[in-house]
């Protein structure tokens, strides 16, 4: 439960019969898409004092390994259904798994930068100070741009700020 869905047991997936319906498709059609593998980059996380949160995708345009590209429209802004808690002005961490050339940090309907993300030396870890503005629970966006593409990122924190 890192990105904060709810996953069925496995038992109650057997009793349903999807772990069959799961080994069928492998079985039948996992050979003809081995060739047509899709990639994206990966999810990247967010780390505040010991706690972190996988982000929840959105919209990206990635090239694949074969040349082509590929792109998706997110639907609505992605979040997590659960908060981290962060404190303002607090350093949190982005672990990106691949190397990144930039991250912008932003809110929902804001044309303002939330924050701004400065780069560990391998690009795969990041960190921002949490604003002092924010207050309450705000869903922060994260705009990546990998070597090979950009994608969009959604997670959600929970502030504690004192003035």
């Amino acid at each position: 439960m890192r990105n904060g869905t709810i996953r069925p047991s496995v038992n109650r997936m057997q009793r349903n019969g999807f772990m069959a319906i799961g080994a069928v498709f492998v079985l039948l059609w996992g050979p003809a898409l081995a060739g047509a593998t899709i990639t994206r980059p990966p999810r990247p996380a967010v780390d505040f004092g010991g706690a972190g949160l996988s982000t929840v995708p959105g919209a990206f345009c990635y090239d694949q390994l074969d040349g082509t590209g590929v792109c998706t429209a997110g639907v609505g802004i992605p979040s997590t259904i659960r908060a981290l808690p962060v404190i303002c002005r607090g350093r949190a961490l982005i672990r990106t798994y691949i190397a990144a050339r930039s991250i912008y940090l932003f809110s929902p309907g804001s044309a303002r930068h939330f924050a701004y993300a400065y780069a560990f030396p391998s690009h795969k870890l990041w960190a921002f100070y949490v604003p002092r503005m924010l207050r309450g629970t705000t869903t922060m966006l994260l705009d990546v741009t990998y070597p090979r593409g950009q994608s969009f990122f959604g997670v959600k924190l929970a502030s504690r700020c004192w003035s």
